[in-house]
Parts: C-alpha cells; structure tokens; sequence
C-alpha cells in the first residue's frame, strides 16, 4: 500500500475521530421537566435494563438488571450522589421500582415464575440504604408491571391488566380499585393532581382518577394518542404540563398534554421525573375541567332513594321516588338521583354513636380507622342518612371490611364497618354526598365481586339501599 493511501486512511481515522468526540452522547437517563440530578453523573447502566427510579428529591437512584444466565433472577442497584452503590440478589425479575414521597422507602415490584401457570407477581417495600428482600411480599395482580406516585393521596399506584390498583404508603393498605380497560403497562401521575396519563400497547391514555365511573364501572378517558410500539415507562414533569415515555424498542417519546400529542426522540435507556410541584391554572392542561377529584355541583333539592324491588316498605322509611340516573356511576349501583355534591362541614356524631361505622372528618388521617363491630342480623329500620346493603354468595365470610370513600372524593376514607353473620351491613353518621362502596378481604387477600364497587348519593333526609354485592372470588394468600 502506497504512503499516500496510508496518510488519506490515517486523516480520514482522524476525521470520523473528531466527529465522534463533537457529536454528544445519547443520554442514557432522560428527566421529565429537565434538570440532570447529581447522582445521575456518575452512573454507567447497562442495556439490559429492567426497572429505574429517581428519589423524589433526585439524590438516589435504584435500577435493576437481569442476572446472567438465569432468566429467574434479578440484581437490583441503589446508589447516591455521594454514597457507594449497594446491590441485593433478587429471586425472581424485576419489573417496577418507585420511592415514597420521602424518598426513604423504595418499592419493587418482582414477578416469580413457576413450572406451571403464570406464577406470582409480589410488591416489596425496602429501605434503600440496605435493599434487602424480608419477607413473603405483598401479593398483587400478576400481570402488574408498573408503579408511581399518587402524592395527593399517599398512595402507590400499580398498573395491570383493565385496572389500576392503589395501596396507602402508611402499612399498604388497600385503597380504591379504577378500571381502565386494556394491558396498561406504564404510568404516571400528573404534578398533585388526580390526572393520570397510562401507557399501553397501543397509545397513552388520559384519565382521572376522580370522575364518576361509566355504566361498565370503568373510568372515563378524556384524552388519547396512538402510539407505534407499546409504551412501557412513563414520567411526568414536576409541573405536570408534559410527560417523557419510552417505548419497549427503548426510544424515548416527549410528550404535550391540552390536547395529547407525540414527539418521537432518540434512544433513551431510561426515564424519570423528580418531585412534583403544584399545576398552575393558566398552563396547558387549562382546557380540562378543574382538577378537584369530584367537579363540585349546586346541590339541587334532596330525593329520596327509590325502594328495592321485592321488599315490603319498613317503619321509618320516606316515600319511593322515580329514580333517574346519576352522572356515571358503576354498573348496578343503586344512588339517588342528582348530581356530585360538594364536600360539606363535619356534622356532629349522632346521638348513641351510630349503628355501624366509624365516620372520620376529611383528610386522609395517618392511621386506619377502626372496624366498627358486625352489624346486628336483624333488619336494621331505615333511617334519614343510612347506608345498608348485603353481601351473598359462598365466600362472603372473607369479606372483613365494607369501606366507604368521600363525601364526593375517592381521595379519602370516610368509614368502615363489618358485615354480619348473615352479610348484612348498614352505616350511619356520614355527611350528605358522593359516596364510593368497595370491598376489603384480610391481609393481602383480593376480593372479585359483582359489582365490583357502587356509587351512590347520600342525602340527609332519605336512606339508601345498596345492591347486593355477590362475593364471585376470593384469592390470595
């Protein structure tokens, strides 16, 4: 080869040199909002991927990889600014990883195979300076494959298949159950509001989490973009005005709310988003209603509830009325007929205490409230302001709690009460307004029932009878 050929290869070398030293690098972790954290400089992260979380105030990180060689296992990373990188062996993948709002509780979400049937999906709650795995987990739904933040209500959102489950970060105890029909595989909390975007195989869908449900007892989507490939990560920037994604072919997406829209970007190994502020009024999500969890109404004059085919009128109880709609609630639920009211003032406990549960002021208290003791077997008259209902079917007797969320919010729990022997409840002492019913099993036990949860509207001059619930299942540990 002539010394002329070798000086034109030697500069071209040089040439393609230059331009990779000038072209910049494709960042490895994208943060919604902007801003790089100072743990992030420092961290090299492979391709394989399989979960990543940023504390809220960005000084830590957690990750974990696919352990070689064995499909079963995981190796799960956290590491600070300015602290080493500690590492734990994990039995089984992992496929979620979110902080508590104060970043000193890290969750995880590891998925157990087994030789037959789909196996177990677990969440566990660690603490990041030494992420150790304790314990049996708390059974989820095994298609869950996605955690986030829900700071107005201080609940974790997990995402699975047609449903969003919530558990309350003090002792993870259940919250409310939202269907969103669909393999929903990523999520992400708007700033302090109850908007929440969800990733799917196909587009990214908007809801919020207070609107009433429709007749299949499913949320309401309000806005929705199509997208080429599954969306699997999603996070929203602090102010809540845009949102990053990530496909599962690890291509980043930018993402505008008012109305939705996509921007494809480059190839992104992760995404993440620090803690959420407060959404202005005047920002792009204005052309969506406000972001109460339940749009306030005047109240319009009380109606009494309708009476329940097939029973005889009982001592006490007001005159039937023609029954009409009310604005979405879930399939089969049984309400008076008006609008969403607002919440109103705390009114004094009844004389005697009331006859089944524990009603609490507004305000997601830092403790469970107590359950009330089992109602009584005897049919309990009616009364102005009473709720009363009854489970059937085999398993009934698993179901320990019958719990109430509102007046006209699903962010707080207003009371719980036991059912009877017999399956029969009934609850006194709650403020007029939206009320939503749902069911609650021990421990990490799931309840499948039909309906799966009732919206009614509660007056202070008529009772209420709730549909029966019929308990379908019972499972869990």
């Amino acid at each position: 080869m002539g010394a002329g050929r070798v000086i034109a290869r030697f500069a071209a070398g040089l040439a393609l040199a230059a331009v990779g030293l000038a072209a910049p690098a494709a960042p490895r972790v994208e943060v919604a909002g902007g801003g790089r954290p100072a743990v992030l400089e420092s961290l090299e992260l492979p391709d394989a991927l399989l979960a990543f979380a940023l504390s809220p105030d960005g000084r830590i990180a957690a990750w974990a990889v696919p352990t070689d060689g064995d499909e079963r296992r995981s190796v799960l990373h956290v590491a600070g600014a300015a602290t080493d990188t500690v590492t734990e062996d994990v039995g089984g993948r992992v496929r979620a990883l979110a902080f508590d709002p104060t970043g000193t509780r890290l969750y995880a979400l590891v998925h157990r195979a087994a030789r037959r049937g789909a196996g177990a999906t677990l969440l566990f709650e660690l603490d990041p300076a030494a992420p150790r795995l304790r314990g049996s987990g708390r059974r989820v739904p095994t298609s869950a494959t996605s955690l986030e933040r829900w700071a107005s209500a201080g609940s974790l959102l997990i995402a699975a298949d047609d449903e969003i489950r919530t558990l309350r970060f003090d002792g993870l105890r259940s919250g409310p159950l939202f269907r969103v029909p669909g393999a929903n595989l990523a999520l992400a909390n708007l700033a302090t509001s109850d908007l929440l975007l969800v990733g799917q195989r196909d587009g990214i869908v908007l809801v919020r989490l207070g609107d009433p449900p429709l007749e299949d007892g499913s949320l309401p989507v309000r806005d929705r973009v199509a997208v080429a490939a599954p969306v699997v990560a999603l996070a929203a920037a602090p102010d809540g005005t845009s949102a990053l994604g990530r496909t599962d072919a690890g291509r980043s997406l930018r993402i505008g709310l008012g109305p939705l829209r996509l921007e494809e970007s480059g190839p992104v190994a992760a995404i993440a988003a620090t803690r959420p502020e407060p959404v202005e009024p005047d920002l792009a999500l204005e052309p969506l209603e406000p972001l109460e969890s339940i749009p306030a109404a005047e109240p319009p004059a009380p109606a009494p509830a309708p009476e329940p085919a097939g029973r005889e009128p009982l001592a006490g109880d007001e005159p039937a009325a023609e029954p009409t709609p009310p604005d979405g609630p879930a399939a089969g639920a049984s309400a008076t007929a008006h609008p969403p009211r607002p919440a109103m003032p705390a009114t004094p406990e009844p004389a005697g205490g009331g006859a089944g549960a524990d009603a609490r002021p507004p305000g997601l208290g830092p403790s469970r409230p107590p359950v009330a003791p089992p109602a009584s077997d005897e049919p309990a008259p009616a009364a102005p302001g009473r709720v009363r209902g009854r489970l059937a079917g085999p398993e009934a007797g698993a179901v320990e709690a019958i719990v109430f969320y509102g007046p006209s919010s699903v962010l707080q729990e207003a009371a719980r009460v036991r059912p009877g022997a017999d399956g029969a409840f009934h609850v006194d002492g709650l403020e007029p307004g939206r009320y939503r019913i749902e069911l609650e099993a021990a421990g990490d036990r799931v309840v499948v029932s039909e309906p799966a949860f009732a919206v009614i509207d509660l007056s202070a001059t008529a009772s209420v009878e709730v549909p029966e619930f019929r308990i379908l299942r019972v499972y869990g540990p």
